[in-house]
């Protein structure tokens, strides 16, 4: 079975982590906030443009997803999720700007940091609002695949 060690999955499961090597590697990200709390983030909450991505720090599949339009939605969201998750320090969830364009998922195989193989794919349905998908078409997106392989 092509599996990465336990080290190289904890790397990338957490979402702040990863915006942190994907930033370290020269991928673009969006304009992400990672506060500790939810009066961290009561504090910088007007200094955020919405609407933004409130995103749990370990989700998959959409789970802990929600896209959110004003401060008060912001906060009473991510406050719901800390909650909701049973969240505690060092797991608070982040929050993210909305980038332009269209989602694309690049599923990829290294082996030993070299590149073996890769598929990009979009969603043309999904189970639920920010959901997983249900329908998928392959697509072209040599640009994703190329900063799949810088990080």
């Amino acid at each position: 079975m092509a599996l990465p060690d336990a080290e190289r999955i904890a790397e990338v499961r957490d979402k702040g982590r990863l915006v942190e090597l994907a930033r370290a590697a020269g991928v673009a990200v969006p304009e992400t906030w990672q506060p500790d709390g939810v009066d961290a983030l009561r504090d910088m909450a007007d200094d955020i443009p919405m609407p933004v991505i409130v995103k749990v720090r370990r989700g998959v599949a959409g789970v802990g997803l929600e896209k959110v339009e004003s401060r008060e939605e912001l906060l009473g969201t991510f406050a719901r999720m800390v909650e909701r998750f049973c969240l505690d320090a060092g797991e608070m969830p982040i929050v993210q700007a909305l980038a332009p364009g269209e989602d694309y998922c690049v599923t990829a195989l290294f082996e030993r940091g070299e590149p073996r193989g890769s598929m990009t794919y979009r969603n043309l349905a999904k189970l639920s609002d920010g959901g997983p998908g249900a329908v998928r078409e392959t697509v072209e997106a040599h640009a994703a695949e190329a900063a799949t392989r810088k990080l």
